[in-house]
């Protein structure tokens, strides 16, 4: 093939894409990038080329993006009208049952070479076993436990729906299933690029944010890529920029985003390593809890006022850098013995704040924080039964990177009682 090559061998599935996409106006003239199998991230993109700044990576006709547009163009267009009459889906819910429906019509399908080569099986935590998720660092495991529980509510709502159109759809029946709904919801969730577009009336108002471009999947993600991606309104098509050089027969990298490795396993379902953007998170719960143990907790709810309207609810967290100024100033005013705004604000103000050296009740408190967050890592042993899992990789992952930068930050804190 002159406008997409796929290195040799490959699988018929890689090649119908390619071909399915030329077919629809998809073209590289000259070929610049090769799908190929590397090593350390398995099937990703090779350049053919040099890229300079500022030079086009690719260029994906709207056509073949999948939006909410699409779905509403579809047969399923008029039922989620009429569904919302009553209860309307969420943008993603809508792909997620476009996706549902068109895999289940098979070749019949037009989109059948697109959905022929995503994976039908994903390592984000919610194809994990309940086992392995408590493996987890405390703060992930809370949060895959959230996801869990948003799948539940998403696929019941989606149950409604189909309920309407099978009663109509005779074709569709027993297409919705818990696993193939959680299929749709990972493929679009791990694979879905930004996008800007139209509110609909049918949907429930979230914002329109997200389409699956093919081609793009075969993108592998790294944290330094530098990247430019949008919609290009004038020859409709989402485009990708480097803004970086790229070397000739080097694989070819995007940015999702600057993510830590927590992100990562949720989201994507794996780790980059040496993660510049890795770090430790707290929530103000976990410091307020602490003062209450000790003690600690006069006119909290003035000191969480405050934190509230500085915005110290968030940014709590550790990293290679040291602790973050929010979650030190955080713990300054929380164990600050007068509550008062002046004194909070002159603490808040307080240019002097230094994690190497502070000294007080407050560093013993994130002292404790830090300690008690080790502690509750668990010991995730790499093999099980002389094997080694991905998901335990990922949680062995996981726990390694907490415990380093919980112990480097323990070790930056010169405590002075």
């Amino acid at each position: 093939m002159n406008d997409a090559v796929v290195d040799e061998p490959f699988d018929r599935k890689t090649v119908r894409l390619m071909q399915w996409c030329k077919a629809n106006g998809f073209h590289q003239r000259p070929a610049t990038l090769k799908v190929h199998d590397f090593p350390d991230t398995g099937r990703g993109l090779m350049s053919l080329k040099t890229f300079e700044p500022g030079e086009l990576l690719v260029s994906v006709p709207e056509n073949l993006l999948i939006t909410t547009s699409t779905v509403l163009k579809s047969n399923l267009g008029p039922f989620l009208q009429c569904f919302s009459v009553t209860r309307s889906l969420s943008p993603v819910e809508s792909i997620c049952s476009f996706l549902i429906t068109e895999r289940h019509r098979g070749q019949q399908s037009r989109w059948f070479p697109y959905i022929d080569v995503l994976p039908t099986v994903y390592s984000i935590p919610s194809y994990w076993t309940a086992e392995e998720r408590l493996s987890l660092p405390a703060s992930v495991y809370a949060r895959a436990e959230e996801q869990q529980q948003a799948l539940r509510l998403s696929f019941q709502k989606l149950s409604s729906f189909f309920e309407l159109l099978e009663s109509k759809l005779p074709s569709i029946c027993g297409a919705l299933t818990y696993e193939n709904f959680c299929w749709a919801w990972a493929s679009v969730n791990t694979r879905c690029v930004y996008w800007e577009g139209p509110a609909h009336s049918e949907l429930n108002g979230e914002p329109n944010r997200c389409a699956l471009v093919p081609f793009l999947d075969f993108f592998n993600h790294s944290p330094s890529a530098k990247i430019e991606a949008k919609f290009d309104k004038r020859d409709h098509s989402y485009k990708l920029r480097t803004l970086s050089r790229i070397s000739k027969y080097s694989e070819t990298f995007i940015n999702y985003g600057p993510h830590d490795n927590s992100k990562l396993v949720l989201e994507y379902g794996f780790t980059v390593p040496h993660n510049v953007n890795d770090a430790v998170r707290f929530t103000i719960d976990d410091l307020i809890s602490l003062c209450e143990i000790r003690q600690l907790d006069s006119d909290l709810d003035a000191k969480k006022n405050f934190l509230s309207k500085y915005n110290l609810f968030s940014g709590l967290s550790c990293s290679a850098e040291g602790i973050s100024w929010n979650l030190l100033a955080a713990a300054r005013i929380l164990a600050s013995p007068n509550s008062e705004k002046d004194n909070l604000l002159k603490v808040y103000l307080d240019d002097k704040i230094n994690p190497d050296t502070e000294n007080g009740i407050h560093v013993d408190l994130l002292n404790t924080l830090l300690n008690s967050t080790l502690s509750a890592i668990h010991d995730v042993p790499l093999y099980l039964a002389g094997e080694i899992t991905y998901h335990r990789k990922l949680a062995f992952d996981l726990c390694s990177i907490y415990r380093k930068l919980l112990q480097q930050c323990l070790m930056c804190i010169n405590i002075k009682k």
